[in-house]
C-alpha cells in the first residue's frame, strides 16, 4: 500500500523475512523511515545458516530498524487520516503509513494452457523439470522461476545458457545448483556460498566450523560494527582470522 503524495512515509511496516523484506525494510530505514521489519518465524532467512539469520537481526537492529519476530498480521485498516492500523494475531494494534508484503510468490502459470497440453504442475504452480529443464511433454522445457528451483536471476541466465547447449549445441548440460554464491543487500550487507552448517552436517556427518568476526582498520562513520564470517566444513587450509580469535568447534 504505497504512499500516493510522492514524499516518504513517516513509518513502514514491512512484512516478511526473506531477501526481499530484508532490503526494503534497510532500504526504508536507511531513508530514515520508522521501519519495522514483522516476520511470522522465529528466525530470518530461512535456508541460511541459523546464525546468520539471528546475527542480521542483531545488525539491523542495531542501525535502527525495529525487528519483531513471531509477528504476523491478521488485518490491516485504513484509518480516516489516510493511515494503516496493522492487527497482529496477537490482538495487538500498529499505525503505519505504508505496509510492505514481501512473502513470497507463486510461480505465474495459471492460464497458459500448460495443463491441457500435458505439462505437469506442482501444487504451487511451478512446473515441474528435470536436471535438463525438461518438462513432462518432451517439446516443452522451463526456466527460472516458474519451475521454483533456485529463484535468482543469475541462475535463471545460467540456466538458459545451459539449456541452450543441450537444444542447440548438441550437448546436453544438465542444471547445476550446487555452490551457488549469494548475496543480500541489507545494511550491513550479508553473503553466503556453498552449504550452510546444516545442510553440511546432515550431507557429511561431522564437520568443523570456523568463526570470526574482526573490524575494519577504520571506524566506519555509519557504525558498521565490521565483519561476521562463519565458515563450515572440511578443515581449510588457512582458517580466517581476525583481530578476535576465531571460534572453532566440532558438531556431528
Amino acid at each position: 500500500m504505497p504512499s500516493t503524495s510522492g514524499s516518504l512515509p513517516k513509518r513502514a511496516v514491512v512484512v516478511g523475512g526473506g531477501y526481499i523484506a530484508l532490503e526494503f525494510a534497510s532500504i526504508f530505514n536507511g531513508l530514515g523511515v520508522k521501519t519495522q521489519l514483522s516476520y511470522r518465524g522465529t528466525r530470518l532467512l530461512r535456508g541460511f545458516d541459523a546464525e546468520l539469520g539471528t546475527r542480521i537481526a542483531e545488525e539491523m537492529s542495531a542501525k535502527g530498524v525495529e525487528v519483531c519476530l513471531s509477528c504476523e498480521p491478521a488485518a490491516i485498516r485504513k484509518l480516516k487520516d489516510g493511515s494503516l492500523e496493522i492487527e497482529f494475531t496477537d490482538g495487538r494494534l500498529q499505525k503505519a503509513d505504508l505496509v510492505m508484503l514481501a512473502t513470497g510468490r507463486r510461480p505465474n502459470s495459471a492460464k497458459l494452457g500448460l495443463e491441457a497440453a500435458g505439462v505437469k504442475i506442482a501444487e504451487d504452480g511451478a512446473i515441474v523439470v528435470d536436471r535438463f529443464s525438461r518438462s513432462s511433454v518432451d517439446s516443452i522445457h522451463a526456466i527460472g522461476d516458474v519451475t521454483n528451483r533456485l529463484n535468482l536471476t543469475p541462475v535463471a541466465t545460467a540456466e538458459a545458457m545451459w539449456l541452450a547447449r543441450t537444444l542447440f549445441g548438441n550437448e546436453p548440460t544438465p542444471v547445476d545448483h550446487e555452490n551457488v554464491p549469494t548475496a543480500v543487500f541489507t545494511d550491513p550487507n550479508l553473503a553466503t556460498v556453498g552449504l550452510s552448517e546444516e545442510k553440511a552436517r546432515e550431507r557429511h556427518g561431522e564437520v568443523d566450523v570456523y568463526k570470526a568476526s574482526f573490524r575494519a582498520p577504520q571506524a566506519d562513520p555509519h557504525g558498521q560494527k565490521g565483519t561476521h564470517l562463519h565458515e563450515a566444513g572440511g578443515r581449510p587450509q588457512e582458517p580466517a582470522r581476525g583481530r578476535r580469535a576465531h571460534d572453532r568447534r566440532r558438531c556431528r
